[in-house]
């Protein structure tokens, strides 16, 4: 291969590397500071079709990945909307950093519910900006909507099983 082919793959897989380590990053961020907590989920009374911790950490690796791969797509185009897009992207991965914090850490149960509530609908606001910029990026984004859903689901199934918790 020619030098300025390689050249030019590194430019087109740079944006790519660098933001799904940077997902990656970010969702790891609150695993190693809870890591204490994460013990006590097998304390838990969980509802029905719960996932064991690991099932949990391996869904959302591959979440994190497709997450970092779509904002790469958009932030390649040169819309004029990829701007907006990687706002609502910015915004709906800090939320979901902090509701690990607010569900693991905290065991704020019914508050982490409604934050979730509010992730899920910041990350269907951002699959219909990533809509605009690339069809791709946003359809890819499916299953990350899918896991949100099935994570009220579950966040709310703990809180109705455990309740409030005692202190934090």
């Amino acid at each position: 291969m020619e030098k300025k082919e390689v050249g030019l793959m590194r430019k087109h897989w740079t944006p790519y590397l660098l933001t799904i380590l940077i997902a990656i990053a970010l969702g790891i961020m609150p695993t190693i500071i809870i890591r204490n907590q994460f013990s006590q989920y097998g304390n838990l009374d969980l509802p029905w079709l719960s996932l064991p911790m690991w099932g949990f950490l391996m869904v959302w690796t591959l979440l994190l990945i497709v997450l970092g791969w779509s904002m790469a797509r958009v932030w390649q185009e040169k819309s004029k909307e990829r701007k907006k897009a990687a706002v609502f992207y910015a915004v709906q991965l800090f939320m979901n950093v902090f509701w690990m914090v607010l569900f693991f850490q905290w065991h704020i149960y019914l508050l982490s519910f409604f934050w979730l509530l509010a992730l899920t609908l910041t990350a269907a606001n951002m699959v219909e900006k990533f809509r605009i910029v690339s069809e791709a990026a946003a359809n890819i984004q499916i299953p990350y909507i899918a896991w949100l859903v099935y994570a009220l689901y579950f966040n709310f199934g703990v809180y109705l099983l455990n309740g409030a918790p005692v202190s934090l």
